[in-house]
């Protein structure tokens, strides 16, 4: 549904189609490859800041099958990125499909986007209405996710209070967030440390905590979670970058109080 994937980049089977197309490419020989699997390269080249490489890609895609939805996908989300919606509307619209769950997510994007909330509410709940459970839940995450870069949290506690499995730990995490976003900290936390009680070997919660007090200005807490994180795992990336931005508030709230204190000196 989200355009880029990290767990899917460093599965042997997008490894395999890479490999295939890299190949290719170096020697100067055709790439006979679908459109969904040349969809995937560009979203990971551009994942890797690598834009214009993944604009050729798709735009090989787009001559080569031109009827194809992972192209008209792919370039509805760049043009909502640059700014551009319409043409991202005009991408939306070409599109035949428009019972692909990740054409709903981005056609609520769109609508978002254009700041039509009332009309992207309405298409929510009906995009959602006929999936089974994994992809009811799946969507409405997905929709709560994009809600919540608006600043609608409110919203976005609304859908994610109709996702069937409550229990569902990224449905936990993102109530989590949306507390926080609201200012109600003590509420994020609790609920994070809820989930770090069923499993204090998940670094995922231990950010999830780390990232709930920073927002809160826990910035010791935070650093503190960190740690915890990287005691499970040394090496892991978000830990590190996580606590190095914890570090530059902290270095930043001592230089203003160095200076405070400087000023009253004078």
């Amino acid at each position: 549904m989200k355009i880029s994937d990290n767990d899917y980049y460093s599965s042997p089977e997008f490894l395999e189609i890479l490999y295939e197309y890299e190949n290719a490419e170096s020697n100067g020989e055709p790439v006979f490859m679908d459109s969904d699997d040349l969809t995937d390269i560009a979203d990971y080249y551009k994942f890797l800041g690598k834009k214009e490489k993944a604009l050729d890609i798709i735009r090989q895609a787009a001559e080569t099958f031109p009827d194809a939805i992972g192209p008209k996908l792919f370039m509805g989300h760049h043009s909502i990125e640059e700014g551009d919606l319409v043409k991202a509307r005009q991408y939306d619209e070409s599109i035949v499909d428009t019972g692909d769950i990740d054409y709903s997510y981005l056609h609520m994007r769109l609508l978002l986007a254009e700041h039509k909330y009332a009309e992207a509410h309405r298409f929510a709940f009906s995009a959602v209405s006929e999936l089974d459970d994994n992809d009811h839940d799946d969507l409405l995450e997905d929709f709560a996710s994009l809600y919540s870069e608006y600043d609608l949290d409110d919203e976005a506690m609304l859908l994610l209070s109709f996702v069937f499995d409550k229990n569902r730990t990224s449905v936990r995490m993102a109530l989590a967030y949306c507390q926080a976003a609201q200012e109600h900290f003590d509420e994020a936390e609790r609920m994070m440390n809820e989930l770090i009680d069923s499993d204090a070997f998940n670094i995922d919660f231990w950010l999830g905590l780390a990232t709930v007090q920073m927002m809160a200005g826990k910035i010791d807490d935070a650093i503190t979670s960190c740690d915890y994180a990287l005691a499970i795992d040394s090496n892991d990336n978000n830990a590190k970058a996580i606590k190095a931005e914890c570090m530059a508030n902290l270095d930043f709230d001592e230089n203003i109080d160095e200076d405070l204190d400087e000023d009253f000196d004078k």
